[in-house]
């Protein structure tokens, strides 16, 4: 029984710290609230406000976006020219607004080696 009650208050603090929104997604917000809007358009076609991974979501792209404004620049002109193509590939109009899927594009710059960290 201490077992089974245990196992619930992980799971429940999991469910209730997924709810709200991390340092990074909480500063983008307030800081940039047109890149947050841009965040929730993202998330928000795969997923219902609603849902718990609406807001893990929303967490994980803005992780990303924080990642990838203090990732370095690149070294070389063929670095940057796959960095932009990177960045293009990942980035589409949603409601006649520009958006980028960051968590996406920070797994294909660590998959092509750049450090983003």
């Amino acid at each position: 029984m201490k077992k089974f009650a245990t196992i619930l208050a992980i799971l429940l603090s999991t469910v209730i710290n997924a709810q709200s929104l991390n340092s990074n997604a909480q500063l983008i917000k307030e800081k940039s609230p047109e890149d947050f809007k841009k965040i929730e358009l993202i998330v928000g076609q795969n997923y219902d406000k609603s849902e718990s991974m609406y807001t893990i979501m929303i967490n994980t792209q803005a992780d990303a976006l924080y990642n990838y404004l203090t990732t370095p620049n690149p070294n070389t002109k063929e670095e940057e020219a796959t960095l932009l193509n990177m960045y293009e590939f990942n980035t589409s109009i949603i409601d006649g607004i520009k958006c980028t899927n960051w968590a996406l594009l920070m797994i294909m710059l660590e998959q092509k080696g750049y450090k983003t960290e």
